[in-house]
Order: structure tokens, then C-alpha cells, then sequence
């Protein structure tokens, strides 16, 4: 009977899945080795990384079952990577990036560090009752704002990195994006769905199995709408890592449940403040133990 017990252990669902990504890693990990020299010869200074395992199994996991998909996807993005200096974002002024003050962005932009998780993961709050984007596209260009969003994704995943290397976290980070307030004649319109769009293609692009979880949170009636045009643009695998929590259901009692008390306590403080979002002052400070 013990050794019946074990053998199901060890063929349940999670060990099953442990062993193939386990399998997917070390084919990928062949066949990188394979064309390293000649196709990807400056990888650690790309990646920002000492050794390539961490980011060859992030990719093997965004291409479950295909080493060859995923080695393809690897070398897109290491192209792009190198084409846009984007390992120089870490140590960019977001003013360089934006072409302005970031404070400009105050007002219809709200992305905000909320510390870390119960598993350690960094987690970001963002709010979507002031992101009129008739509004801020007269105030900065939207590719501008994605170049923004790039900028804040690279500084992102440099600190999940570090807190990673320190034991803390899966090099994932979680997400809470509030939608309370969102309305057909205010929010949702052709550049918002562009804004949306562009900034999931961008991440499902380069920063591939950096989203643990996002919680879409107050969302009403309407949001329905959004989620119908913009849920065939994202990776299934992606999607099953959103919930969707209505304004009828109680968000904070499910986001306790699975990101701990302090995130909502964080949020909670944070939801009046206008101030633009600075938030790597604070991660550089989380992920050196403060």
C-alpha cells in the first residue's frame, strides 16, 4: 500500500508537470549549447545574468513540449534585446526614456510597487479609473508610454532577479490591476485597446513567464468588453494566470488569500495618493531586506 501511495505521488499532476519541464529544460539546454558560440556570444551581458539557466527555463516553459519553439523564441528576443540596448534601461533615467518628467504621467498613469508577496514575489497595484487615454496622449505620445512600460519592466525584472539569487521569490511578480470606475465613454476606446494591446504583445514578447498572477479586481459590466478583444492577443497559458474578480465579489478577501495580508494593507494606503509612480527607490530597498 505505501509503495502504491508513492507511485501515485509521484505520477500526480504537479510531478508529472515537474518532469516535463525538467525534460523541456534540458533539451533547450542542448540545443542552446549547441549554437551558443555562434548565435548568441555576448548572452551574459543581454541578459544581465552569470549563468544562462534561469532565463533558458523561463522560455522552455513559455513553449511547454517544444525545445525547438522555444529556441526560436530565445533567439527573437535575444535580436531584440541586443538591437535595443535593452539591458541599458536598468541604469536609464526614466526622464531619458520618456522624453520628459515622469510626473507628467501622474495623473492618468498609476503603476505602483506594493512590496512583496506571501511567496515573495514583487507586486505591482495599478489603477485604471484615471488612465484616460484621450487625455494622456495629449500629454505624451502612447508609443512613449509603452517605451515607459519597457523601461519599468527591465528596472522589474533586474530587482526579481536579485531577490531570486537572495532566496526570495521565483523571479515572478504578481499583479493587482484595479478597473474600478471604468466606462464606455471615458475609458474605453480605439487607443485604449491600442495602449492594452501593445503593452501585453510587448510583455508576451520579452518578458516571457515573468507574470505569476494578475488579480483584475472591481471589474464592471463593461470590462467584458476590453476582455473579449484583448483575450485572443494573449497566450493561453498566460490567461489561465488571470482572475478576474467582479465589483459584486469581495477583492480583498481573495487577494488576502493569495498574496497576503500586507499587499491589500499596502494598497489600501497607497489608493489616494496622486504622486507619480517611482517605484524602484522602494523595490531596490525591498530587495536589500528593508
Amino acid at each position: 500500500h505505501l509503495g502504491e501511495r508513492f507511485a501515485r505521488r509521484q505520477h500526480s499532476p504537479a510531478a508529472m508537470k515537474a518532469e516535463e519541464a525538467s525534460s523541456d529544460l534540458e533539451r533547450l539546454r542542448a540545443l542552446f549549447a549547441a549554437e551558443r558560440g555562434a548565435n548568441f556570444p555576448e548572452f551574459t551581458d543581454v541578459y544581465c545574468v552569470d549563468a544562462a539557466d534561469d532565463v533558458l527555463a523561463r522560455f522552455a516553459r513559455a513553449r511547454r513540449g517544444d525545445p525547438d519553439a522555444a529556441l526560436a523564441f530565445l533567439r527573437e528576443d535575444y535580436e531584440w534585446r541586443k538591437a535595443e540596448d535593452a539591458a541599458s534601461l536598468r541604469t536609464t533615467p526614466p526622464a531619458d526614456v520618456l522624453g520628459q518628467d515622469p510626473s507628467v504621467l501622474a495623473e492618468y498613469y498609476r503603476r505602483r510597487c506594493v512590496g512583496l508577496d506571501c511567496q515573495g514575489r514583487l507586486t505591482f497595484y495599478q489603477a485604471y479609473a484615471c488612465c484616460v487615454v484621450k487625455k494622456l496622449k495629449s500629454v505624451v505620445p502612447l508609443e512613449r508610454v509603452v517605451e515607459y512600460h519597457a523601461w519599468e519592466q527591465e528596472r522589474a525584472t533586474a530587482m526579481l532577479d536579485e531577490l531570486k539569487r537572495r532566496g526570495r521569490g521565483d523571479g515572478a511578480m504578481s499583479i493587482i490591476l484595479d478597473v474600478a470606475g471604468m466606462s464606455i465613454g471615458r475609458h474605453i476606446n480605439k487607443d485604449f485597446i491600442w495602449l492594452v494591446k501593445a503593452i501585453a504583445a510587448h510583455d508576451q514578447s520579452h518578458y516571457p513567464e515573468r507574470m505569476g498572477v494578475t488579480y483584475i479586481v472591481n471589474a464592471p459590466g463593461v470590462f467584458g468588453l476590453v476582455w473579449r478583444t484583448v483575450r485572443p492577443f494573449i497566450d493561453p497559458a498566460t490567461r489561465d494566470k488571470i482572475k478576474i474578480v467582479t465589483a459584486r465579489c469581495d477583492w480583498r478577501a481573495e487577494v488576502r488569500a493569495a498574496l497576503g495580508d500586507d499587499i491589500v494593507d499596502r494598497v489600501d494606503d497607497r489608493l489616494e495618493e496622486k504622486q507619480c509612480v517611482q517605484v524602484f527607490d522602494e523595490v531596490e530597498a525591498i530587495s536589500n531586506g528593508s
